[in-house]
């Protein structure tokens, strides 16, 4: 089976298109791309699969901290002589295997894309390697640097020290806060049940709900949609969607789609969505400019952006500072993407609800 594969920056690093940037140096032991040794650098890639098979169409991401993500696979990667290795390998409700997978790289004879082959790797004590796809990779552009990002030594302790537009990204509440997700007292203090009916949503429609986590709005807003409608469940940790699917089965519902995302690409198909729902979430986005304009990209024409976000003006609402945000931050935000501010609702107790539409291109 031959599979597509396209490398691809989620960040703004430049990828050199020569053939010294793009493989290691002679005598380095591994015909590994540099491009890849920048992940030690902080960044991500993912490499896409077009063809088919199980794995085809979901990409594969290798995270800076040695993680990685294939579909609904998950486990470590390394470099082992010129290979990447993926290993400690867990599939979502599925065991552990100590199995390994392997990439290969080497450039093609028109040096402008590299031939990457998949081996399947043994059991102990052999290990020996089978090999399973071969396809291509191909170097792209990356997108340009988001404005506004600036790092500060002196900052909050529960924020990450990096500041967007003057406002303090706020670090990631992890899985294992899930709990607090689904909390009894929540109904009380948020009214979930209202914030639904604020949306105005009609049965049809398509929704993404971003950072959804347990799926604590995600029922809640398929059974608003209906059986014709749709739920795009979008969340960057795979426990989360784990959680998630565990509790949409629990009621019964089947209309939504579950999406890793990662910190800069939502990873929801072109004018596809009707409505994008945030709550409590955009303030812990790590690339808060990527992630809006990737989230209007989503949008149909007219599709509206919701943000539900902790009134950062009411210093009675018991939240820590850098998980609150003013409808005048939220707004100054929005406002270098094509949104315009359509209405900002009040009536739940601690949090705004802020209303934008996609703004036609002219």
């Amino acid at each position: 089976m031959n599979l597509d594969f396209i490398l691809r920056s989620r960040r703004w690093l430049a990828i050199g298109m020569t053939a010294g940037a793009l493989l290691a140096r002679p005598g380095r032991g591994a015909e590994v791309p540099d491009a890849l040794a920048g992940l030690y650098h902080n960044q991500s890639y993912t490499v896409d699969g077009a063809g088919a098979g199980p794995q085809a169409m979901a990409p594969l991401i290798l995270f800076p901290d040695h993680g990685y993500t294939w579909g609904r696979e998950q486990g470590r990667w390394q470099l082992v002589d010129g290979r990447v290795r993926l290993s400690e390998r867990r599939t979502w409700g599925l065991a552990s295997t100590n199995q390994a997978h392997e990439l290969k790289f080497a450039f093609r004879q028109d040096r402008r894309q590299f031939v990457v082959t998949m081996y399947r790797a043994g059991n102990a004590p052999t290990n020996n390697l089978q090999r399973m796809d071969t396809g291509l990779v191909t170097p792209v552009a990356p997108t340009a640097p988001g404005p506004g990002y600036e790092t500060r030594a002196d900052h909050d302790p529960d924020g990450t020290g990096v500041f967007y537009l003057g406002r303090e990204i706020a670090q990631v509440m992890g899985h294992q806060g899930a709990a607090w997700l689904e909390r009894p007292t929540r109904q009380q203090e948020e009214r979930p049940d209202e914030l639904i009916e604020d949306l105005a949503l009609k049965p049809g429609e398509t929704v993404a709900d971003i950072g959804a986590g347990t799926g604590y709005l995600t029922w809640r807003l398929a059974r608003k949609v209906g059986e014709h409608g749709l739920v795009y469940a979008v969340d960057i940790q795979p426990e989360m969607l784990e959680l998630l699917t565990r509790n949409m089965a629990a009621h019964r519902l089947t209309n939504f789609q579950t999406v890793l995302d990662t910190a800069t690409d939502p990873r929801l198909p072109p004018r596809s969505v009707d409505l994008v729902l945030m709550v409590d979430v955009y303030h812990e986005f790590r690339y808060p400019y990527e992630m809006l304009t990737g989230l209007c990209r989503a949008l149909k024409p007219g599709g509206r952006v919701v943000f539900v976000e902790y009134r950062g003006e009411d210093p009675t609402v018991p939240i820590k500072l850098v998980h609150k945000m003013s409808e005048a931050q939220v707004r100054k935000e929005a406002a270098v993407l094509p949104l315009r501010w359509v209405s900002t609702l009040d009536n739940l107790p601690r949090q705004h609800v802020i209303i934008f539409q996609k703004i036609a291109p002219r």
